[in-house]
Order: C-alpha cells, then structure tokens, then sequence
C-alpha cells in the first residue's frame, strides 16, 4: 500500500466543543464522503479500512507549530541528574523533575532532532551544560558555559512554560435544553440547564493535521470531503456553528514520507494495537476516549483506551498498524472507529 504524506493547514473560525482526534476526523470525513457520494461509496471505504487498506489516516492536530515530546529517560540519566548534574541542590531537582513532567511539546526543529536519533535525555543534559534553552529546548545562539550555580538553575527553570500556552481555553457555558417534541410531562421546578465545555482558539492559532492519502484516491474527493466540514462544521453542535474552520492550504510533506523502514517510530495520532503489531512500548501516553455518534437518536458509544500523539515504540515503521473497532454501538452494526495509526519512523 502506498501513500502520499499531505500537510493539512486550517485556522478555526468558530468554538469548537469535539476536541479534533485522528478517529474522530475520519469519522467526520466519512460522513461527509457519504452526503457527497452516496452509502455505497462510504461501504467500500468501511470494508477497505476493516481490511487495513484504509485510503486515509489522519493525524491528530499540530496547534501553533508545537509537537508532541517523546523519548524514555534511562537510570543512567536519572542517576546523573541526582548525583552530579544536582548534587546540593535539592529543592532544585525536585523543580526540575517536576517542569520535565510537565513538557509536553517541542518545536518542528527539536521533534526533527528526536526524529534523527538525539535522544530527549541527551537534549535535557546539554540545557543543564547551557547549551540549550529550557523554555524551547533550542540550541541557545551563545551558549552559556558555567559550572552548575544556584543562580544558573533558578535562571533555567524560571524560563519553563507551557508549550500550547495561550493557543487556546476550555470555558464551561451554560445551555438550555429545550423539550423540542413536546409530548413528554415537564414539572415545575425542574431544571433543563447543563453545562457545555467549548474550545476557543486564540485569534491567530494555526493548525496542522497531517494525513497519509493512498495513492489511488481521488484528491478531488478527499479536498471536497474537508471542505465540507470546514463549512458544515466538525463534531457536537455543528448544526448550531460549532467546530468551523478554513483550510488555509494544503501541500505534500516530504519529510515525513523519507522516513520509511526503521526500527522504532512515533505515533502522531490515536492508536490501539492489534495483536499482530508485533511492537514494544518505549514511552506512551494513554488516555479514556468517551466517544459519541452524531445525528442519530442514540449517539452513545462503549468507552476505551488508547495511546496518543507522542507515544514512541519499537517495531517497524512500515506495517500499517493498530485497531478498527465495532460494536461500540450497539445499534450500529456499520459503525467502526479507526484506530490505525499515523506512524513517523525513528533512527536508532
């Protein structure tokens, strides 16, 4: 199976309340395929992916340039960091171990460093040598060579930030709901109100989604389905103006397709593997996806976990991967969530 790497670029134009998520845009593109296209195009993509020849695999998103951190921290770093690097400065170390926890992106030349072979202990190091910047995890222009000083960890630490900083808010809004059929006893006193956590982004955030395109689709049909729901708006509360956005453009990204064959690779997006993979976790992020199912009376789904942006393992980089699962809604026996992964190999 072959495939094209493309770099989807949009800016958010409304709030959004479904965070974007890999499985939840190809879901949306599938529905929008199936309002373009007709049921038995959609059937043919579903019995493709179920097959592991899915014609796309969405990323999740790049917000503002940041890109997920990734890499395991030996003993032999740990070892170092409490027994040189912070040997008398122990409320220091305490800081320190605290900020690396709480790192979670790095820019495009830093992810590209990871990429190439630098391991993520080794950049930490050379921030203790002045070497790098801790706010950015870049190169510094003038290194500053010193010994290890009170005065030169507090100026490191108090350059920590968080990375997505200010690109976006979760604000909690409360929402009537309204009895739309008419037929069902409302008591007085009794309450319709919920709350509603919407996404709002900041005025200028920039969004990447990177997306693997098997060479025999249709361009014109993939462009068409993004446009859809750029218009149509994406996930909850579409139908009210939620979760619209502009594709600011669309190109091949070239680098991300020469990293072919390698032993380790990291994962841009959700994934569940199947027993097959055949992988081995090096460092992982996990979390409790609640899925839902729009437009339809029972939008409910069973629950599940899986691993996202940043989780790192060893197996190879080539083998399209992971999970499509059914029956997570029980009254949908067509229904898949697709759990295959966007993969970027790793050098050794």
């Amino acid at each position: 199976m072959n495939y094209n790497t493309w770099k989807l670029k949009i800016r958010p134009t409304s709030s959004f309340i479904t965070p974007i998520q890999s499985d939840t845009l190809f879901g949306s593109m599938i529905w929008a395929l199936k309002i373009r296209y007709g049921d038995g195009f959609v059937e043919n993509i579903i019995e493709e992916t179920r097959n592991y020849n899915p014609p796309f695999i969405f990323s999740n998103p790049i917000i503002n340039g940041n890109y997920p951190i990734f890499g395991g921290l030996s003993n032999k770093f740990l070892d170092e960091i409490d027994d040189v690097k912070f040997k008398g400065f122990d409320r220091k170390r305490i800081e320190f171990y605290k900020a690396l926890k709480k790192k979670k992106y790095v820019s495009k030349n830093v992810f590209e460093e990871l990429l190439n072979g630098k391991k993520i202990e080794k950049i930490y190091l050379e921030v203790l040598d002045g070497v790098r910047d801790f706010s950015t995890l870049e190169k510094r222009k003038t290194p500053h060579n010193q010994k290890i000083t009170e005065e030169f960890l507090e100026d490191i630490l108090s350059g920590k930030k968080d990375e997505n900083n200010k690109s976006y808010i979760i604000e909690g809004r409360i929402r009537n709901q309204i009895n739309r059929l008419g037929n069902s006893k409302e008591n007085d006193g009794d309450t319709r109100l919920f709350e509603q956590r919407e996404i709002i982004f900041s005025k200028d955030t920039e969004i990447e989604i990177f997306v693997k395109i098997r060479k025999d689709f249709e361009m014109e049909k993939f462009e068409k389905g993004m446009r859809y729901i750029s218009f149509n708006g994406y996930g909850r509360s579409a139908s009210t103006g939620k979760g619209q956005f502009e594709i600011i453009g669309m190109e091949q990204e070239k680098g991300f397709e020469g990293r072919k064959n390698k032993n380790s690779f990291v994962i841009l997006s959700n994934y569940i593997p199947n027993e097959n993979d055949q992988v081995e976790v090096i460092n992982s992020n996990i979390f409790t996806k609640k899925p839902k199912a729009y437009m339809t009376e029972n939008p409910f789904k069973d629950y599940f976990i899986c691993y996202n942006e940043g989780s790192y393992f060893k197996g190879n980089s080539e083998i399209v991967k992971g999970r499509v699962l059914e029956n997570l809604k029980k009254d949908d026996n067509k229904n898949i969530q697709c759990l295959i992964p966007f993969v970027i190999g790793v050098d050794d």
